[in-house]
């Protein structure tokens, strides 16, 4: 696949050299039986998810992480004019990988059954069944879902890698790693902890403590839904007349040069989609039952053909360039958000609990003036004044939630110290 990528000689001798250093192959494996420990973990995980076991998730991946950074640091150090270096990040990931096995397993085989009650290690079925065919059922259900996220998730690097350049595709790592840094910290411990929480809510069987689930999970999804729409906010309204600073600061006059800061405004776009689509997604799929979640699933394989048709029509046939990618990610988003906000509406039979998290209308207005007065100023103001005055309309912002949406900040502030919330 990569000499296929090859657009020109010198791309194409670039590939050549990289597949002939005689530790490539040994690093691509290390890779891979990593990503096997990283699986062979995940039921360890689950597990400690639903017992909301947070801390102890912390802890392990705090110091597969530091094990991690240590080891590809000393090793990368080491070797770094040596050909040993090619392998040094896979052994830091195989570390990495290496510690979240063990953690996990370690204290579930140790803790489980005296603390939780679980015994962890396989066993055989009464009456001589081999399969759990409910079990079966529920699993093929989640593994069709897995299959179209995972075109969803990394079809752009498949588009890339046959209809884009070497140059697009270090424009969009460098896009994507930068962009999806709040998605990856901020977003994905959101969606984690909301899902959680809304399964256990409502997952009761008794009538009486069911409604209250309900209800409390109603006020939760407003409130997480209403915190990310705010966040998302900020990268939409101030993040595209920022892009130029940011480049410029982190990696100099290499990048402003080329689509880069044309796409990372757009990538700002796109972070708001991924903020609503991944809180309401993770309610979705903690309320569905067996039914809904094989419907939902229709609603993720036409996003995936759409989303790699349009990536595909953009990029290869109108040449659009990497911001193709992003078009495409956000009409993905949209779908998914459509069909998100028609089950939550038919789940609680009211659209309240999304109109509800949409920010005052003030603060839309204090939006929308940041907005038009950071790009229409951007030309005309020395770059270190242009973010004097974003940080002054981003202070203006946060006084009007303040005084306008007090209960808000209550309620998120309150979740998130896990107390009760109006």
């Amino acid at each position: 696949m990569f000499y296929w990528n090859a657009q020109s000689n010198e791309e194409y001798n670039q590939v050549e050299t990289m597949a002939s250093k005689p530790l490539f192959q040994r690093a691509l494996l290390i890779y891979a039986f990593s990503a096997l420990l990283e699986v062979f973990s995940q039921p360890f995980y689950i597990v400690a998810q639903n017992l909301a076991l947070f801390g102890l998730r912390v802890s392990i991946e705090g110091a597969a992480l530091l094990c991690k950074i240590i080891v590809s640091a000393s090793l990368v150090l080491t070797f770094y004019k040596d050909e040993w270096a090619v392998i040094a990040f896979s052994y830091a990931q195989l570390i990495y990988a290496c510690a979240i096995f063990v953690g996990y397993t370690s204290y579930f085989t140790f803790n489980g059954k005296k603390k939780h009650d679980l015994n962890m290690l396989p066993e055989r079925l009464p009456e001589k069944n081999y399969f759990d065919y409910h079990l079966l059922g529920v699993t093929f259900t989640f593994l069709k879902q897995s299959i179209s996220k995972f075109f969803l998730t990394e079809g752009e690097k498949y588009v890339l890698l046959y209809c884009g350049t070497m140059t697009n595709q270090g424009v969009y790592d460098l896009v994507a790693n930068l962009g999806s840094i709040v998605a990856r910290t901020v977003f994905q411990a959101v969606e984690e902890i909301g899902n959680t929480t809304w399964s256990k809510l409502l997952s009761d069987k008794n009538v009486e403590t069911r409604q209250v689930g309900v209800l409390q999970s109603r006020k939760m999804l407003t409130v997480l839904l209403k915190f990310c729409i705010t966040l998302g906010s900020v990268f939409v309204f101030f993040g595209p007349a920022y892009t130029d600073v940011l480049l410029l600061v982190l990696y100099g006059n290499k990048w402003t040069s080329t689509e880069a800061p044309k796409v990372l405004s757009a990538y700002c776009f796109y972070v708001m989609f991924m903020a609503v689509n991944g809180i309401t997604e993770a309610f979705a799929h903690a309320a569905a039952n067996r039914t809904q979640l094989d419907h939902q699933n229709k609603w993720s394989a036409i996003s995936m053909m759409v989303y790699l048709l349009v990536a595909y029509l953009f990029l290869a046939i109108f040449n659009l360039g990497v911001i193709s990618l992003i078009v495409a990610n956000c009409l993905n988003m949209g779908i998914r958000i459509y069909n998100n906000s028609n089950f939550i509406i038919n789940y609680f039979g009211s659209s309240q609990p999304i109109q509800e998290a949409i920010p005052t209308r003030a603060s839309c207005a204090v939006l929308i003036f940041t907005f038009v007065v950071t790009n229409v100023s951007k030309p005309y103001l020395h770059p270190l004044l242009h973010v004097v005055l974003g940080a002054l309309c981003l202070l203006l912002f946060i006084a009007t939630i303040r005084l306008t949406d007090k209960a808000f900040l209550v309620n998120t502030k309150n979740l998130l110290s896990g107390k009760k919330f109006d």
